[in-house]
């Protein structure tokens, strides 16, 4: 039986959960002495006789109370290390929590922490937010409380929270949700089969499951899964760059004409090592190849889906609906797998406008479809970006560095050695970009969610040169804070906002176009022949 996408999902989250951090006031570690009611004696009612030694009356157990000692090890079988914080009367373990939460993959918040839920509120609320402040992260949270208004519990999140949307989570369980977070409410309970309660043996899998519907898809999978095999070869790494390495690299740097430049050096073997591990593990077949995409097809098409391939570019017209195996001849073989569709043009030109007409393949629209191909687009051309930074970073003109001077874009082609160690005042290099949105070779957007595409001159003419004055302990060119929009100030006075820095290999590409550019022979000759001259002389 072929697997479900959600079960190749499950499997690369198993394998990338490793901590969770519980914070709870009711917890308790010895089995057979769980925490009890504490119920106030009533003086109106006689004293009743004792009961007989040779039967024990059993604690009760309080329904607030949680077994920790089982929580842990329910985690522990599936190889996730879950550490208890449990406050003791006057205790605030709220800063506490919240610096262990903030490594931790899972979360887990009793709501009554000797109040009505004001702590539990305080804590979601602050790591909701400072992953918003620092572009984004991945955060499972869990309230996990006798409280039986759960339906209360998480309105009163919702409140404090913004671009969360109630939603029902895997086996009913109710829960919010966001792009990069997700929030349930369980009710605790010493057994599953009460009232819709879980209990904490049973817990580590509903968890799991619940993580399983944030980060589920394609490229999730890829991060998860390749995150997990680096986590995996760890010890191995530092082992094969262990401290008997120190000589060698340090005779490497001397060596250099610059030796800054031996950082960059360690930083690529080290992300050679990780590429060798990951293409060594295969997590890209695992995770992303040719079954796992099917089995996600076939999911999405469960839910009632259809896939749509326009029949003419950026048209929403006559749009052909095609089978799961029908695309699948195009994740096979690409855009010739056209010619067995029935129903849809095989011709070249159709082959040549295939990625023109694909975005209603997995949205509703056009405008969906072409945002998430923008989308996509910047995550594959761009280090880093406006939104994706922590808030007190500053950044490095430098090679790929695209910025905005007023309603013009330019992207800095300065070489890196000329950008660096800088002890002066020193002229950069930038080439224009003009805005064209079907001839384009990026995309960019700044902090308030403005997108641009952008097409490079690569004319000599168009190019420009600007003197800025670095910072002198940092011997680069630094832009002020996000607070202060990301600003290069030139020695003239002239601003320019940083938007993105482009990956090494894309502003190379753009520096080789400009170059070519510049190396093209200006020759006066006959027209006729010149017509005649094969391809590429």
């Amino acid at each position: 039986m072929d697997q479900t996408f959600r079960a190749f999902s499950k499997g690369v989250v198993e394998g990338f959960l490793q901590t969770v951090v519980v914070l709870d006031d009711g917890a308790y570690m010895t089995p057979d002495e769980p925490v009890v009611e504490v119920v106030e004696p009533d003086e109106t009612i006689g004293v009743p006789e004792e009961a007989d030694p040779a039967e024990p009356s059993e604690p009760v157990r309080s329904p607030n109370a949680l077994d920790a000692q089982a929580l842990i090890g329910s985690f522990a079988e599936r190889g996730l290390v879950c550490g208890v914080l449990l406050p003791w009367k006057s205790d605030d373990l709220s800063a506490a929590t919240l610096a262990a939460s903030r490594r931790a993959d899972i979360v887990i918040l009793d709501w009554q922490l000797g109040d009505e839920g004001e702590k539990a509120t305080k804590i979601i609320r602050t790591l909701i937010e400072e992953d918003a402040a620092a572009g984004g992260r991945l955060r499972m949270l869990a309230v996990y409380t006798a409280n039986p208004d759960l339906e209360a519990v998480r309105a009163k999140i919702g409140e404090i929270l913004h671009g969360f949307e109630a939603v029902a989570g895997n086996s009913g369980t109710l829960a919010l949700k966001a792009q990069h977070a997700r929030i349930v409410f369980i009710r605790k309970g010493v057994t599953s089969e009460v009232a819709g309660t879980v209990a904490e043996p049973d817990l580590a899998g509903r968890l799991i499951d619940e993580f399983v519907e944030l980060g589920r898809g394609l490229l999730a999978n890829v991060a998860l899964g390749s995150i997990a095999s680096i986590r995996d070869e760890t010890h191995r790494v530092l082992a094969r760059f262990h401290p008997g390495l120190n000589a060698p690299f340090l005779t490497h740097r001397i060596l250099l004409v610059t030796p800054d430049d031996a950082e960059g050096y360690a930083i690529d073997l080290l992300t050679s090592e990780f590429q060798s591990i990951l293409k060594g593990r295969g997590v890209g077949r695992a995770t992303a190849g040719r079954d796992v995409i099917y089995s996600a097809l076939k999911e999405i098409e469960a839910s009632g889906a259809q896939f749509l391939l326009m029949s003419a570019r950026n048209s929403p017209n006559n749009p052909v609906v095609v089978t799961i195996d029908d695309l699948m001849k195009l994740i096979d073989i690409g855009p010739a797998g056209l010619a067995d569709i029935p129903n849809v043009s095989g011709t070249k030109s159709a082959q040549d406008g295939l990625y023109q007409r694909a975005y209603l393949l997995l949205s509703d629209n056009i405008p969906a479809g072409l945002a998430a191909h923008r989308e996509f687009a910047r995550v594959s051309a761009h280090a880093r970006e406006q939104g994706s930074v922590d808030p007190g970073w500053r950044a490095h003109l430098d090679l790929g560095s695209i910025v905005r001077a007023g309603d013009d874009y330019l992207v800095c082609i300065q070489p890196t050695c000329d950008a660096s160690r800088l002890t002066a005042p020193a002229q950069f290099i930038f080439a224009t970009l003009s805005i064209n949105d079907s001839a384009f070779d990026v995309v960019v957007r700044d902090a308030s969610g403005e997108e641009a595409c952008l097409k490079l001159n690569a004319q000599a003419s168009r190019i420009r040169t600007v003197s800025f004055a670095p910072d002198l302990d940092a011997g680069a060119v630094l832009s002020s804070i996000a607070a202060d929009d990301f600003k290069f100030t030139s020695v003239d006075g002239e601003v320019f906002v940083w938007m993105c820095d482009l990956r090494t290999s894309f502003a190379q590409r753009f520096v080789h176009r400009i170059a070519n550019n510049l190396s093209r022979i200006g020759l006066d000759e006959f027209e006729w022949q010149r017509r005649h001259a094969p391809s590429g002389t």
